[in-house]
């Protein structure tokens, strides 16, 4: 397995707080079980200004979203109570637009009033840079109401105030965000630490192949499936190892990790991709099977990573029960292509011909990704010459001329009557055969993870398609490789 230690460890600052007089009695200590919190550098956000509501879109802004998954997973024992506000309900309300946050502690029970001035005492903290109300600026925290009191970041100089509002705040923290803080655009999310320059790797699902796929290239908040390999950046993962031997899957560009949303784990929860935070809920624990298979398990909840269905593209990771089923079992591979260690001058283009009727395996004009193989009469064209390029293991991948596109078995999905199609290369075991000599020019080509032969359909004419078939004796099984130089 590839174990990439690439993103700085991931700390808490000792916390240490000056509370003025009149305001709420923090502990003056370390908290207990204050966020995990990234390493940042001196430089920080201002203190938010007011800007109270003006609009009506009470859709929950990813800030606010961010700092409510923060808490549950941090406090898993409270409770999430809103982010979004009906217009139609009460008065002016940050909650109108999405940016504001009810956290469910009460502070009649000594336990839960511990843990609000647990987090309290973190965000109002002096880092160890000396910026007071450190963790407060970077989340976009505009003002906080608890318990009678509120602490406004645009008067900090006069520390908690009393608050005399209709609602005391007894049975609920209140949390508004700045805009910025609501657009997840301060220094919580943009300033985290990245991994350190270095290779990616594809997270395949062992039963079929197929990698772990965003939609495009990922964004905060999008879920997790399986798709066919296709070269891109959304099919590239960088893991990332904590001091306990926990692990995170960060997105390749270090900005996502994917997560258990709100570490609210049960059989079937769908997983995710959000802002990096260290927390329990993007971290997960590898359990080895072979030298590159793993079962990854879900430390909170004891759950494991599943593909969800029988293995095709679109089947969503999720969590699920521990079960030995290949569903649950993954494979770590580079993501640096290996064709692009091998020069092209070492790998000659050929022709690959059917003995049964001297047709050659031929793309559909000049070959596009998802192509199907058949075969056709020689016409000269670059859509029948095929670059064999041989791994350390002695088995070989066929690739089209440009060598941009590899046959392979859709998916590794291998089953007699399977066609075959050219695809993106990445050196899985869907793109991969083993040549067994009959004669100095004539082979049987074995798909090594089934036993199954490349076949051609049919009795032989123009069109016949390239297929995977049982191992029998016939002459629709036998090629010829001719240097088309």
């Amino acid at each position: 397995m590839m174990m990439l230690r690439l993103r700085p460890v991931l700390t808490r600052v000792v916390l240490v707080v000056s509370v003025l007089a009149g305001g709420l009695a923090l502990s003056a200590t370390g908290a207990r079980a204050a966020p995990a919190t990234p390493q940042f550098g001196p430089a920080i956000d201002s203190l938010a200004a007011y800007v109270g509501q003006t609009t009506c879109d009470p859709t929950p802004k990813p800030g606010a979203i961010a700092l409510r998954d923060l808490l549950e997973a941090t406090y898993p024992a409270t409770t999430p109570i809103a982010i979004g506000r009906d217009c139609s309900i009460g008065g002016t309300s940050e909650h109108k637009e999405g940016r504001a946050y009810d956290w469910g502690v009460n502070a009649f029970d000594p336990a839960q009033k511990a843990m609000a001035t647990d987090l309290l005492t973190w965000l109002l903290a002096t880092d160890a840079y000396g910026n007071v109300n450190a963790m407060a600026r970077r989340l976009g925290i505009m003002y906080v109401i608890w318990n009678r009191q509120v602490w406004k970041s645009y008067g900090t100089n006069r520390g908690w105030q009393t608050y005399t509002g209709a609602n005391p705040h007894t049975d609920h923290v209140h949390f508004s965000l700045s805009w910025d803080g609501a657009n997840a655009r301060t220094s919580w999310y943009t300033a985290a630490p990245k991994p350190a320059a270095g290779p990616t790797v594809h997270v395949s699902a062992a039963h079929s192949g197929l990698l772990l796929d965003l939609p495009w290239l990922g964004a905060h908040g999008d879920g997790v499936a399986t798709y066919f390999s296709d070269g891109g950046w959304d099919q590239r993962w960088r893991i990332v190892t904590h001091p306990n031997g926990e692990v995170s899957f960060l997105t390749h560009d270090g900005n996502l990790a994917l997560e258990v949303p709100g570490n609210n784990a049960y059989p079937g929860a769908n997983l995710r991709v959000w802002a990096v935070n260290g927390s329990a809920a993007q971290r997960f624990r590898l359990e080895q099977i072979e030298p590159q298979e793993h079962r990854i398990v879900h430390p909170s909840s004891g759950l494991r990573l599943d593909v969800h269905a029988a293995g095709g593209a679109g089947d969503r990771l999720q969590l699920w029960s521990p079960v030995n089923v290949a569903n649950q079992v993954f494979r770590f591979l580079p993501t640096v292509p290996w064709k692009s260690t091998i020069a092209r001058s070492a790998a000659p283009t050929a022709h690959v011909s059917a003995a049964h009727s001297g047709l050659l395996l031929d793309l559909p004009w000049l070959g596009a990704h998802g192509d199907g193989v058949a075969t056709y009469f020689s016409d000269g064209g670059w859509d029948q010459r095929w670059r064999i390029v041989t791994h350390p293991n002695g088995e070989v991948s066929f690739l089209t001329h440009d060598g941009n596109l590899a046959l392979e078995v859709p998916g590794n999905n291998a089953y007699p009557g399977a066609n075959l199609r050219v695809w993106a290369v990445n050196g899985s075991a869907a793109q991969r055969f083993r040549l067994e000599q009959i004669e100095p020019q004539e082979h049987r080509i074995v798909h090594p993870s089934s036993g199954l032969r490349l076949d051609v359909h049919a009795a032989g004419g123009a069109g016949d398609r390239l297929q995977l078939w049982s191992p029998v004796n016939v002459a629709n099984q036998v090629f010829r490789l001719i240097l088309t130089v």
